[in-house]
């Protein structure tokens, strides 16, 4: 397709930007979801909620997305507003994932959402340092500093 062609069906790069981010997101929703309903393993869960969330790799194509709508968020209003809805559901279902840990007394944790907020905060900086080629950065170092923050914050052995 031309850049024309691009621009005719999505207005700018920045509603094209959006538009691919979401049709990302829409796929890893679905995992998400399948991984909150599997919350009868909240340890398990967690684990796979940390894989999906982090990074492949450096040059990751979803979070080259991520990091693109990041740069826009200042200046444009509905990047800010998209980024915001995204975020909001990775932390509802990692929310409910600790909720089911917490109601099975497998997590201890005294406040959720500063949990969810510090968490997420934390894999957003991970995945920053792994999509860029960070040396000594990797998913697997990654996935290992999330884990282990988790242990931590949530009392578990996760």
């Amino acid at each position: 397709m031309s850049p024309g062609h691009l621009l005719y069906y999505f207005g700018t790069k920045e509603r094209l930007l959006l538009e691919a981010l979401r049709a990302s997101e829409a796929d890893l929703t679905l995992e998400r979801s399948r991984i909150v309903g599997s919350s009868a393993d909240p340890r398990s869960a967690l684990v796979a909620f940390l894989e999906l969330y982090l990074p492949t790799g450096r040059g990751d194509p979803r979070w080259t997305l991520w990091t693109a709508l990041w740069d826009l968020t200042g200046a444009d209003e509905d990047a800010r507003r998209a980024q915001a809805e995204m975020d909001e559901a990775w932390e509802r279902d990692l929310r409910a994932i600790v909720l089911a840990g917490c109601e099975q007394q497998i997590f201890v944790v005294e406040a959720i959402d500063d949990f969810v907020t510090v968490c997420t905060s934390l894999l957003d900086g991970l995945s920053i340092r792994v999509v860029t080629g960070e040396p000594g950065m990797d998913r697997d170092e990654a996935l290992r500093l999330g884990l282990a923050f988790c242990r931590t914050a949530l009392a578990t052995t996760a």
